[in-house]
């Protein structure tokens, strides 16, 4: 089956009508568990406060434009060191760039055709060296809103207070369905590879041909 038959395949086919149940059935769910908390129904405000509270901290397009970004970061570096440039750079990741480019040399005329190629060829290391830190900085923004501790804390108090973890079990899962359609690594991933793509599909002159048919007609570069 041809997952790229229609539109879908790349624009993705996310149901409205279950996002609308998904939110209709998480308030219920919500109002069910407070009623049965009674006078300690403060529990689940404060628990479900962290939740959208760190949720809406990290902001789609935020997480977007820092991926599209990171990524034209290592395009700048690769462009640096084929113009020759011998001002030091302090980035973590400029030796391996420039040692890369040392060690491969490329035969092709136009410096953006070099530029692309290099680039998408760096492009798994880099994520390895970047997707570390850009999780822990996530970390670090979200605990501006949320305290991991204290939510893991209200959840327990909650689920004794119920007698059992199926109720917020469920709760969670709508929570997530309604409110986490993406996750912010996910946007963040999807960001560089939109970069990532300009560099695949960059047209090369003297062959006419894009970037990743260079790739495949020289599968060494990779």
């Amino acid at each position: 089956m041809n997952i790229f038959e229609n539109e879908s395949g790349i624009l993705g086919s996310a149901s409205v009508e279950h996002l609308k149940r998904s939110f209709k059935e998480f308030l219920r769910q919500a109002t069910e568990i407070r009623i049965r908390l009674g006078k300690q129904g403060y529990l689940l405000d404060k628990y479900l406060s962290y939740l959208f509270e760190a949720t809406n901290g990290i902001l789609a397009y935020e997480a977007a434009t820092e991926g599209f970004e990171t990524e034209s970061t290592l395009n700048s570096l690769c462009a640096e060191i084929l113009r020759g440039d011998a001002k030091s750079n302090d980035h973590p990741f400029y030796e391996q760039v420039k040692a890369f480019i040392d060690a491969h040399p490329l035969k092709y005329q136009e410096s953006f055709t070099k530029l692309s190629l290099y680039d998408v060829m760096l492009s798994c290391s880099y994520l390895e060296s970047v997707y570390e830190q850009y999780y822990t900085d996530l970390v670090a923004d979200i605990r501006a809103f949320l305290d991991i501790v204290d939510l893991n804390n209200l959840y327990n108090e909650i689920c004794e207070a119920l007698g059992g973890e199926r109720e917020m079990e469920h709760l969670n899962l709508l929570f997530c369905q309604r409110f986490l359609i993406v996750k912010a690594i996910d946007i963040f991933l999807q960001g560089m590879t939109n970069q990532l793509l300009y560099s695949l599909t960059y047209r090369d002159r003297e062959t006419s041909k894009q970037v990743f048919q260079l790739l495949l007609d020289e599968p060494l570069y990779y």
